[in-house]
């Protein structure tokens, strides 16, 4: 009977795991950011190092802002509720988000790494 019970939490744990977004930003931080991404870097060569960004848009003086997103998050316990998570269920994690602002020569001019709380709500009751 313990047997199964393990086996079924391991299921739970392993099961409950949400990543989503851009895999260059696993496991990022500002210090190691510094190492792949410098002010100067062709937009070729920021392309090359973290792949393709998930928007970009234009300042009102037509440059260029690259965002890379990425969310690390478990499912909440009452997803795992019978009947309960129908009505409310979701996951809770982190989310990484990378900003690049390129000057007029297609050059990265600033960029900013924030990681702050991401939560995401489903089901009947979700709000």
């Amino acid at each position: 009977m313990r047997s199964i019970l393990s086996a079924f939490a391991a299921i739970v744990v392993l099961g409950g795991c949400v990543s989503a977004g851009n895999a260059a930003l696993k496991d990022v931080t500002n210090e190691t950011l510094s190492e792949e991404l410098k002010e100067g870097m062709s937009m070729a060569e920021v392309r090359s190092a973290l792949g393709d960004p998930i928007d970009v848009s234009f300042t009102d003086g037509g440059l260029s802002i690259w965002n890379y997103e990425r969310v690390e998050a478990q499912m909440t316990a009452e997803s795992f509720i019978p009947i309960v998570g129908l009505f409310t269920s979701g996951v809770e994690g982190t989310k990484t988000q990378l900003v690049i602002l390129f000057d007029e020569e297609d050059k990265v001019r600033k960029f900013t790494l924030s990681d702050s709380d991401y939560e995401s709500k489903s089901g009947l009751m979700a709000q």
